[in-house]
């Protein structure tokens, strides 16, 4: 594998969520303090993991629709970050991981991270996993899918990035949609280089073989 244009890796997720400490992470190895969220705003920074130059682009909470749905379609990759601290968060997440999952390449890889923040008040990986599946998605009938979490359905008619939840249109498994890998992570601490390692192999190795440069 020899060098080429870097490949557009799409950080997503609801504000606090924890996007821009992983970006941050991603690209300078490590983390120093606290992170400003990016909100509104786009950050793209440039990065090599192993042979493969990477262009991670952090996409802000409160983006754009627009914006952010040109960048899903040019992603090669994505990771969706998911404050698991925030319970009243969830449901919003599995629809914006839905309407992500039904605009990106079919084939590129996803993959999706609990960030437990290293808090206690977390909720337990084992019973986030199963709302966050492919499978799962999209949320509804919410309250049979979430288990002991004691979800309530999004009422709400769009989602902070301004995609519209109409439930109705958007009833189609994921699976229809997303054909590529897909991965249910836990995530404790962004400044653990074993980590961001892990997340960042198993995009790369699951990159679709067109962009593998020869």
């Amino acid at each position: 594998m020899g060098s080429g244009p870097s490949l557009p890796i799409v950080v997503l997720g609801l504000t606090g969520s924890g996007k821009t400490a992983l970006s941050y992470s991603i690209v300078h190895k490590e983390l120093f303090g606290d992170t400003e969220p990016s909100s509104g705003s786009l950050q793209t920074s440039v990065t090599q993991h192993g042979e493969i130059p990477l262009s991670i682009v952090d996409i802000g909470g409160k983006y754009p629709r627009e914006a952010c749905i040109e960048a899903v379609k040019q992603a090669e990759g994505i990771i969706f970050v998911i404050d698991a601290t925030n319970k009243d968060s969830f449901v919003m997440a599995a629809w914006e991981l839905y309407v992500t999952g039904r605009l990106a390449k079919p084939k590129i890889p996803i993959i999706v991270l609990l960030n437990s923040k290293m808090s206690s008040s977390a909720i337990p990986f084992a019973e986030l996993f199963p709302l966050f599946s492919k499978h799962s998605l999209p949320p509804l009938e919410i309250s049979e899918k979430a288990g002991d979490l004691d979800l309530k359905e999004f009422t709400e008619e769009k989602t902070d990035h301004g995609f519209l939840v109409n439930k109705e249109r958007l009833n189609t498994p994921l699976t229809e949609f997303h054909k590529g890998p897909w991965n249910v992570a836990p995530i404790d601490n962004f400044n653990d280089p074993e980590e961001i390692r892990k997340v960042l192999d198993w995009i790369t190795l699951n990159l679709a073989p067109d962009n593998y440069y020869s």
